[in-house]
């Protein structure tokens, strides 16, 4: 019997369903079991919470292996980083060594290093030496950016470079410090692969693995190659002069209608200039179905980096994304080889494998 935790969300519910495929009795711990049993078919689904140790007991009973799977990328007013990555996994941990449970295999993260910038990071390093330091049969596995059907990273990203109508096709985006970072996105299912040949590989036990695609991308690849998927051009400015024209060109073609409207309500407006206005408006219009390529405009750091200590001084704890930014601008790459050989694995680059609407 495997208990996984964490298993309703994105991740977890390919994770199940792929040990459910491979033959193994899967338990999922949840905390509201009414709503994770249509998330979880053939498996049997207990209540509990990582955060109360109590509620671990019985979940543990006839476990011969844990997959700890729970982490947050954002803080909430209820839950840290320190909470959902330290302190539960200690509980985790400790519940199964009382339960003499033999297997544990842990979901870390891509980057995560003893000296990290984050605290995203700092607690994942600090819940995998709990890991490293606990008397079990372990295995560490850190992915990188995980995308797939349903995701709301890529996925998200991906549907926002797609215009619901042409004459949006002059959108811009914000490219952070330039996009120079890199980053190795891996499919779903090959994390959720990677931990089914992990759990019963006895050359993984006390090893931990990068678990990432094979090639590694700048941000800025990754955006032109995402638009570019789902058939829009794209192109990347490094100053400001293309956003400040696409920004008046969309405030004129919102702008004059309702101006004009004011304007005729009030008796402001003559025949001859209605038609020159209407008339400049339909030639920017046709200027904005022209210019059908998305553009990423470079946001100096300083910037963002102003917003989020402005943000941490000013709002609760939960609404800081100084962390996320941090994590945005340090690369986020790994070496897939050796799980690939231990684990008997092939992973993919997102250019070969990305097919999703």
């Amino acid at each position: 019997m495997i208990l996984v935790t964490g298993g309703t969300g994105f991740v977890g519910t390919e994770m199940v369903r792929q040990f459910v495929a491979a033959g193994h009795r899967v338990r999922v711990l949840a905390r509201h079991p009414d709503r994770a049993q249509a998330t979880c078919p053939g498996c049997e689904v207990v209540a509990g919470d990582v955060l109360d140790p109590a509620s671990l007991v019985t979940a543990m009973q006839g476990v011969n292996a844990v997959v700890h799977l729970v982490g947050i990328i954002h803080e909430s007013p209820s839950v840290s980083f320190e909470q959902a990555h330290v302190e539960a996994t200690a509980n985790v941990l400790a519940a199964a060594c009382v339960a003499g449970v033999p297997r544990f295999v842990h979901m870390s993260a891509l980057g995560t290093q003893p000296d990290a910038v984050s605290r995203y990071h700092q607690t994942k390093w600090a819940a995998e030496e709990l890991v490293r330091q606990s008397s079990l049969d372990w295995t560490i596995l850190r992915p990188s950016i995980i995308y797939g059907p349903g995701d709301k990273s890529l996925n998200f990203l991906a549907a926002f470079l797609r215009p619901p109508l042409d004459f949006w096709n002059f959108y811009t985006l914000p490219n952070l410090g330039g996009g120079t970072a890199r980053v190795q996105p891996i499919s779903v299912k090959e994390v959720a692969q990677a931990f089914v040949r992990a759990l019963s590989n006895s050359a993984a036990v006390g090893k931990t693995y990068d678990v990432c695609g094979t090639e590694a991308l700048s941000w800025s690849e990754l955006l032109v190659f995402l638009a570019q998927q789902q058939g829009v051009k794209a192109r990347l400015d490094r100053t400001a002069i293309g956003f400040l024209l696409r920004s008046l060109l969309w405030t004129s073609l919102m702008g004059i209608p309702v101006l004009t409207a004011i304007f005729a309500c009030y008796g402001l407006i003559s025949g001859l200039l209605a038609v020159v206005l209407a008339t400049v408006w339909a030639a920017l219009l046709l200027v904005a179905r022209a210019w059908r390529t998305f553009l990423f405009y470079t946001v100096p750091w300083r910037y963002p980096l102003a917003a989020a200590w402005l943000a941490k001084r000013l709002l609760p704890r939960w609404l800081h994304f100084g962390e996320q930014l941090a994590m945005l601008a340090e690369d986020n790459v790994g070496d897939p080889l050796p799980a690939q050989r231990d684990l008997h694995l092939k992973f993919t680059s997102i250019k070969e494998n990305w097919h999703y609407p």
